[in-house]
This record gives C-alpha cells, sequence and structure tokens, in this order.
C-alpha cells in the first residue's frame, strides 16, 4: 500500500479496503526506552508513535470495538501495518454512535469499510456512524457516515471567493422516503440513461466520454433530489485560497517540503547534525526559488523581445 507519511499533511481516508482486521491495534504503544537502547534517532519514527497521545488527550479510547469477530484478512494485515507506518487511525468502533459495537458493513457479516483519519482531525469530527444497509445506496456495503464540525476558516475557506457558495443540506434519515419519491420523480430522466447506456460500444473511441456524461447525469438525479427533500443553505467565503507565485514549480515545492521536514526534525532533536540538516535544507531551498525565479525572469524577457520583435502592439495585452 501506498506510504502517505507527510509531516505537513493531515489525511483522512473512507471507503471500501476489503480488509478484516477485527480489534487487531492500529497503533503501537510508544516505548522511549527501545529508542535509547537500538540507538535509534529517527524522529519521524517517534513521531509517528506518539500520535496515540493525541487521542489520549481527546479521551479517544485506543482499542476499537467490534461485531465482526473473523480473523485479520491479507488485506487487514496491510491495513493495519498502514495505519501504523503513517500514525492514523481507524474511526470504525471508536468514535460516536459506532464507539462500542463497530458495526458490520457489509452483507451483515463483515467489517471492511472504514473511515481512516489523522489524529488531529478526531477534534474536528463531530459525528461517525454506519446507517443501515440501503440498497439504493449499494448493492452490499451500508453507508458511512461523518460529519466535520467546527472547521477553522482556512479549511473552509479553500477555492473559496467573496460569492455566496449553495450547498446541499447533509443526509437527513427521517426523509428517506421523501428522498425515493424524489429519485422517482426522475423516472424519464432514468429511463433515458438507461437507452444510453444499452447503446454504448466499447469500440467507439469516444467511449469514456459518453461513459462519464452518464455518471454525471446520473450524479445530477441524486444530488438535484437531495436538494428538493433536504433543502440548501448559503455560506460566505471571504478568503480566497493562496496562488502560488507563476515561478514556484514543482521542484521549488519539493525542496520547500524537504525544509520543513528538517526543521521538524530539528524541533523533536536538537543537536548538531540535525542542525546542519537544516540549515542544508534551508540553503537547498533558496537555492531552488533564486534558480526557478532567474528562469521566470529569463524567459519573460525572451517573449518580450519577440513579441516587440513580431507585434509590437500585443505589448499592451502582456501580463
Amino acid at each position: 500500500m501506498l506510504d502517505l507519511f507527510d509531516t505537513n499533511m493531515q489525511y483522512f481516508l473512507i471507503g471500501d479496503f476489503n480488509s478484516r482486521v477485527g480489534v487487531t491495534a492500529d497503533f503501537v504503544e510508544p516505548d522511549d526506552n527501545l529508542f535509547d537502547i537500538l540507538k535509534n534517532n529517527n524522529c519521524q519514527l517517534r513521531e509517528s508513535i506518539h500520535v496515540v497521545d493525541i487521542l489520549r488527550r481527546l479521551n479517544i479510547p485506543l482499542s476499537r470495538c467490534s461485531e465482526d469477530k473473523g480473523r485479520p484478512n491479507s488485506l487487514g494485515l496491510k491495513l493495519i501495518n498502514f495505519c501504523k507506518d503513517n500514525g492514523i487511525f481507524i474511526l470504525n468502533g471508536r468514535v460516536d454512535k459506532d464507539a462500542n459495537c463497530g458495526k458490520k458493513t457489509c452483507k451483515n457479516a463483515s467489517l471492511i469499510d472504514y473511515a481512516i483519519a489523522s489524529p488531529e482531525l478526531f477534534s474536528y469530527i463531530s459525528e461517525f456512524e454506519v446507517f443501515d444497509f440501503n440498497p439504493l445506496f449499494s448493492d452490499v456495503h451500508c453507508r458511512l457516515h461523518v460529519l466535520f464540525d467546527n472547521c477553522s476558516n482556512d479549511v473552509y475557506n479553500l477555492n473559496c471567493n467573496k460569492q455566496t457558495q449553495i450547498s446541499t443540506v447533509r443526509w437527513v434519515p427521517g426523509k428517506v422516503n421523501q428522498y425515493i419519491e424524489c429519485v422517482e420523480n426522475y423516472n424519464e430522466v432514468i429511463a433515458d440513461l438507461i437507452n444510453e447506456v444499452e447503446r454504448l460500444d466499447v469500440k467507439k473511441p469516444d467511449f469514456q466520454t459518453d461513459l462519464d456524461n452518464i455518471v454525471d447525469k446520473i450524479n445530477s438525479v441524486f444530488i438535484d433530489s437531495a436538494a428538493d427533500t433536504f433543502g440548501q443553505t448559503r455560506k460566505r467565503c471571504s478568503n480566497a485560497n493562496t496562488v502560488e507565485q507563476p515561478w514556484f514549480n514543482s521542484a521549488c515545492n519539493a525542496k520547500r517540503k524537504s525544509f520543513h521536514a528538517a526543521k521538524k526534525k530539528y524541533n523533536c532533536i536538537k543537536n548538531k547534525e540535525m542542525h546542519l540538516c537544516l540549515r542544508q535544507a534551508s540553503a537547498d531551498y533558496k537555492k531552488e526559488l533564486d534558480k526557478a525565479y532567474k528562469d521566470y525572469e529569463f524567459r519573460t524577457e525572451n517573449i518580450i523581445r519577440e513579441t516587440t520583435s513580431n507585434d509590437p502592439n500585443k505589448l499592451e495585452t502582456f501580463k
């Protein structure tokens, strides 16, 4: 499985993992004595182990409950190792309404659908529940419900501008029958979509485009039905998402990540070696920024020269 660990990011994963884990621990209990005995000063490893303290401060139990009493399968063991390696935790059987049960999610026989999050996100999770199976949404899987609350403005304002944003109210379990009726009102649209599916030809070059269009139309049916049933809310976003400078490229981004990683290591272990690593990472980052900016200036100057020679009138619209 993919190694997600990045000291500057928090993660939230949700879906069908095909992994049976039972109540196997998804964390490593920290023991600093082992680091001293093994003379291991790996800062990232220390941090990934001590993240359990975040759950303790939030009064979230480290042990999980699970209705699935089967033995962990091979994918389950991989998922457990994945959580341990990256310092992330399973919500199922640990949070809110699922805290004391760990409800089964597939055919009422196994728990293979999970929500997994970085410990820093647990304080924002106000609701977590495994809903009863509904064939309207899946063939065999139960829906997982997660609600994030009290997030900072930086979280809410991603990709926002000063205009009002309209969003559909979250799912209301008591209105499931009204929602089904709204979906059924789109019978003609659904019938047309069925005909479009039957006319699909995998041999045509535009097959994928046609399929994507059908999926978009199906999504619209569900979203529009939700808006009609549950209503909509209006939110105002005032802070625009930060835009990178045009000369800031992927190489600059990589050096910035390396610098922040070195800085975090130094804050954890303040010795001469870590200080030298931090200084080197800082110098490399500045060097890459200077190089990217000079390259951008050089390209811009060439464009201006060519435009001046070939079509001076275009300089008025040059940015």
